[in-house]
This record gives C-alpha cells, structure tokens and sequence, in this order.
C-alpha cells in the first residue's frame, strides 16, 4: 500500500471506529466525550546525496493549532485496567485505542447516518527553503513563510496501548503511543489550501534572490507518526510516546479539570548516495471535559 494510500485508510478507520461506537452504543454522553486543543510542530530537512557533501538541502517545517473533538473508548479502557496483559493484544498495526479524536468529527445517529458535523479549522504555519548548487556554490533558491486558516484538511488522532513494532524497543513499563495522521475532506479534491505570506526565488539572470507573487501553500503533512512504523539500519524513528498511563487512565474514567500530554520523536534515515534526512515531531495535547461546544455547520 502506498504512504498516501496507507494515511488515508488510517483516517478512515479512525472515523469509522468513532461512528460505529456511537452508533452502536448511543454514546456521546458529556462524560464519554472530551474536547482538546493540540499543537504541532513538525520539521523535516532532506539532503541530497548527503548532510556532509550536500549539492541540494529541501526544508520544511510546520505549525499547527487546532481544536478536536475526542470520544474515550471506555470499554477498552476498562479492558486494559482489568487486566494488563490484555495491552498485548493490540499489535503495532491494530486500532485498538482509548482515545481517538478528529478536528474533523462526526455524529452518527442509530441509522449509521451523520446527524451532525464538527468541524474546527487548522491554524498553519508553514516555511519552505530550498537550497542548489549554483556555479560550484549552495544557494537559497526558493523560501518563504506564510500563515492562514486552513479549512480543507484535518488532522486525526488516536492513542493506544504501545507495542513495539520491528527494530523498536519495547519500554519496561506500559506505554501508550500516539498515532498521530493528517487528511483532507474529499469535497476538496485536487484544491490547495493557501495563506498569507511572502517568498523569494531565484533568478538565474540577475543571479539573485527575487520577490515571489505566491500563492503560497499551507497544506499539512499527512505522516506525523505511525504507531506501526518498524525500523531497520541507520533509520531513527522515535515513537511519540504516553509513558504516564496511569495518570492517563485516571483522568480518561474520570475527566475532571485538564490534562496535558506531551510528546517528541527524533527522525533520521541515510539512503547511501542518494539522500539523507532528518526531522522532528512535537505535539502537545490539552484534553479537558466535553462542554458542547457550537459546531459549525458544514452543508447537507
């Protein structure tokens, strides 16, 4: 399956396992559901053929705030805490969470039909520099830096039980992970979100940097993390990982007040004469009890 496939189909099993639930069981009762404010940051600097003799560098690095609507999958929870060794029944590939959560969420009423849409915009953040080789010397060729709302994609979540996936190690103690996806709604097809901002790019005639018209672009990636993401050789690939499950546990069967979650992870990969890469992922989580907040509507 292809990345973008495989991210797509990620997000499909999240808004499905979420609707069948509520579908099925009639939840979204204020204790099952949370609300949350996320952050991201998210860089990623690609070298080619390499970070030490480099003739090209790409960049790129992103920012995102958003709002979500989250659903506590309590009877996985419950599962978990009854028995411990039941967190081993969730392999790196399964979704089999105790939170998931979508800026992009939907109800559904005992007919599997959508009675109703919340929809939170993303705040974006975006800057891209690319730098080649010009007569024998690196150069920026193309930057720039815009902002905006961006309202034709979204940004999922779940968190589940961590199980080590091949060539990662696997914690002492119980962790959760966070499978963390970005998508765009299908009404959009082919569209670019875009922002304000400004940009240069490279003039091979005046041999120098020249003012950009745009637009300029502030789509999200659509890998953050991937729970099931295995390793092998030079590659790092740090899991964003929920080491303080009890606490987590605690606040999820009795969400009083708030609770932050915050993670990192390292990315790094050689592909030997041909490119090198190196990035980062943080995301900081803020979940607090569900107040029915408005939704904005969104067409029939």
């Amino acid at each position: 399956m292809t990345t973008n496939l495989k991210h797509i189909f990620i997000l499909l099993i999240l808004r499905f396992l979420t609707s069948a639930v509520c579908a099925q069981t009639n939840l979204f009762e204020d204790d099952e559901m949370l609300d949350a404010e996320i952050k991201i940051n998210y860089s990623n600097t690609l070298y080619y053929p390499s970070k030490k003799e480099p003739n090209q560098i790409e960049t790129h690095e992103v920012s995102i705030k958003s709002k979500l609507t989250c659903q506590i999958i309590t009877f996985s929870l419950k599962r978990y805490e009854a028995n411990s060794k039941t967190r081993n029944d969730c392999s790196p590939s399964m979704h089999c969470p105790i939170l998931t959560g979508s800026s992009n969420y939907s109800e559904y009423d005992d007919k599997g039909e959508a009675s109703n849409i919340i929809k939170f915009p993303l705040e974006v953040s975006v800057t891209k520099t690319s730098k080649k080789t010009k007569s024998n010397k690196l150069v920026t060729t193309y930057t720039y830096k815009a902002s905006g709302t961006n309202e034709m994609e979204s940004v999922g979540l779940e968190i589940k039980p961590y199980n080590a996936p091949f060539g990662q190690p696997q914690p002492l103690s119980p962790n959760y992970v966070i499978w963390l996806s970005g998508g765009k709604d299908w009404k959009y097809g082919g569209k670019t979100p875009y922002g304000s901002g400004s940009g240069q790019h490279w003039d091979d005639f005046e041999e120098q940097l020249v003012p950009s018209d745009g637009p300029f672009g502030i789509g999200i990636p659509y890998t953050f993390s991937d729970a099931d993401h295995g390793v092998d050789g030079a590659e790092i690939y740090e899991q964003l990982l929920v080491s303080n499950y009890k606490e987590l546990d605690n606040f999820l069967l009795n969400p009083i007040g708030s609770f932050t979650i915050k993670a990192a992870g390292k990315r790094y990969n050689y592909f030997e004469g041909n490119e090198e890469r190196e990035g980062r992922v943080e995301v900081e989580i803020e979940l607090t009890p569900h107040l029915g907040i408005v939704p904005l509507k969104i067409g029939k």
